[in-house]
């Protein structure tokens, strides 16, 4: 039985490319007699292309929530819901995977004062989707709350609560991101690799966004009863493009039992107005049910590390 532990590969060998990894991952070799030789385990750096295939069980990861925050730059109790934000990823450090989504009718530039416009088609479509109902508002996990009438929470004194109900939360898939990234070209390849540690009967699919942190932009801002632009407010998680179709692309491996990995193959070219430097990846593995929308398991990984 083949025992793998890595970010993106595939049964056959057939080639290995130098790139980078996250994290660093082992292979142990099946001897000929088709058990397990634990002395043959070799340090490798392999990119593959879309597979899939049974494995080994492993172990599940810890759950890392997706925290979906709906924005604006004329929305001036924003500020207020990134400082929400901010926190929750401090406390929870490495557990919620976040993305700011600037959507809706507060998203439009600030006259004489905004440089670019940080809303994208597929966010006001994400927007859409999701029904959300007004900004500043939070989906967590996607998750429709009891007593709660939409995804997206507007409340945000409501969303540490939700977060930590999702963290006592366990997930039934391992999501492993691994990139190249070319800055020549500024081609970006990203492989992700969904490993089931428990089987699954639902339909899943996976998304794909790439965020950009650092993003001086200016913000309206409430505070102390008056409203102010912020001409350099500093704009972390923005979402600059989504890789998938929104409504994300359908897992098609034969089964979703134990054990079952699927790997597939996204790449594009970073756009133009994003940098490099601040821009990382965010993917997550989502539940299709019925009504249920539950996102599975999340997961970020930098640009440019």
């Amino acid at each position: 039985m083949k025992n793998l532990i890595f970010i993106g590969f595939t049964i056959v060998l057939t080639a290995i490319w130098s790139c980078e990894e996250h994290p660093p991952f082992t292979i142990n070799m099946d001897n000929d007699s088709g058990e397990e030789d634990t002395t043959t385990t070799t340090e490798i750096t392999p990119i593959y292309n879309d597979s899939t295939f049974i494995g080994t069980v492993v172990a599940a990861q810890e759950k890392v929530i997706l925290l979906e925050d709906f924005t604006g730059v004329q929305c001036v109790n924003c500020p207020a819901g990134h400082e929400v934000v901010s926190e929750l990823l401090s406390v929870h450090s490495g557990r919620i995977a976040s993305v700011a989504v600037h959507a809706g009718f507060l998203s439009d530039p600030i006259p004489n004062y905004s440089t670019q416009n940080m809303v994208i088609p597929q966010g006001q479509a994400l927007y859409d989707m999701l029904e959300v109902p007004a900004v500043p508002a939070a989906a967590i996990d996607r998750i429709l709350f009891e007593g709660e009438s939409y995804l997206a929470i507007v409340n945000a004194n409501r969303w540490g609560g939700k977060v930590a109900e999702q963290l006592l939360k366990t997930t039934p898939v391992n999501l492993y991101i691994h990139k190249n990234y070319t800055a020549a070209t500024r081609q970006l390849d990203v492989y992700l690799q969904v490993r089931y540690t428990e089987t699954q009967t639902t339909e899943n699919r996976l998304h794909l966004f790439l965020l950009e942190d650092n993003i001086i932009e200016a913000q309206e801002n409430a505070e102390n009863g008056t409203t102010e632009v912020i001409p350099d407010y500093n704009h972390q998680h923005v979402l600059r493009k989504v890789v998938t179709p929104v409504e994300g692309q359908a897992i098609t491996a034969p089964d979703k039992q134990a054990g079952r990995v699927y790997v597939k193959k996204f790449s594009f070219q970073i756009p133009d107005n994003v940098n490099p430097d601040n821009a990382s990846v965010l993917a997550f593995v989502q539940e299709k049910n019925g009504t249920s929308q539950a996102i599975l398991q999340s997961g970020t990984l930098k640009v440019v590390e």
